[in-house]
């Protein structure tokens, strides 16, 4: 469970940074605090157990998105921003993955 937190406490930050980052709200063009992505960053994590793959994770984020502000202020769906977001977030992801299957086995020896 310990561990759990910490990985969910791990992708909360790198996804703010990342969420930062490619800023699809222009919170960083407008010098608000890095911080300012910690809602959606949060129910990102929230939903990554949800995502199948890369199209999952696209659609997930910018559903996100609509539910926190409004789908008239958020860019479109297809916009490449969410494509580069979700390409990180899915890399990212991937890699919680292998590191937790990797010590689950170290655990069962």
């Amino acid at each position: 469970m310990k561990r759990e937190r910490v990985l969910s406490q791990r992708m909360f930050e790198e996804i703010t940074e990342i969420l930062y980052y490619h800023d699809p709200m222009r919170f960083a063009a407008m010098h608000c605090p890095e911080d300012e992505y910690d809602i959606e960053a949060a129910c990102i994590v929230a939903g990554l157990r949800n995502v199948t793959d890369l199209r999952d994770m696209r659609l997930m984020i910018y559903d996100v998105f609509v539910r926190c502000f409004l789908e008239t202020s958020v860019l479109p769906n297809s916009d490449k921003c969410y494509c580069y977001i979700a390409e990180e977030i899915w890399d990212l992801w991937q890699e919680v993955i292998v590191e937790s299957e990797a010590e689950s086995k170290e655990g069962v020896k």
